[in-house]
């Protein structure tokens, strides 16, 4: 259970889940090259949040970021990480449906050819999302 105020914060076995469901939509190989760094990965968005001054956007892009890098065996690391980022919002109380498909597909092509750096996805998605 989180702590009050402390957002809901994805598991290893969560993000493993939404790896799993991309190798299954789209294929790929399953592995990881380096657990630590994947450990490191999934934990860095709280760190993001409670030594950052993050609101729950830059915690977001922080899961899409850490889970980019090639961590893992395959191809699928990209789709995880948006994946992570989008259920972390959504466990937290933003709905993700109405983002456009097009621009945040854009956006994760940006953050891997490091076209777009984490305070831009943040930004994209706070005003993508951060509205009625």
């Amino acid at each position: 259970m989180p702590e009050p105020d402390e957002p809901f914060f994805l598991t290893r076995s969560m993000v493993d889940e939404i790896h799993e469901a991309a190798l299954a939509a789209y294929g790929g190989l399953r592995g990881v090259l380096n657990e630590h760094l994947l450990e490191s990965a999934i934990n860095q968005p709280r760190h993001t949040f409670h030594y950052g001054g993050s609101d729950l956007f830059d915690v977001a892009a922080a899961y899409a970021f850490t889970s980019l890098p090639t961590i893992r065996i395959g191809t699928v690391n990209k789709r995880t990480g948006i994946g992570s980022a989008l259920i972390f919002l959504e466990m937290n109380g933003i709905e993700t449906k109405r983002l456009p498909e097009l621009p945040i597909y854009e956006c994760v092509i940006k953050v891997a050819d490091h076209k777009m750096d984490r305070k831009e996805l943040a930004a994209f998605l706070r005003e993508m999302l951060d509205r009625p």
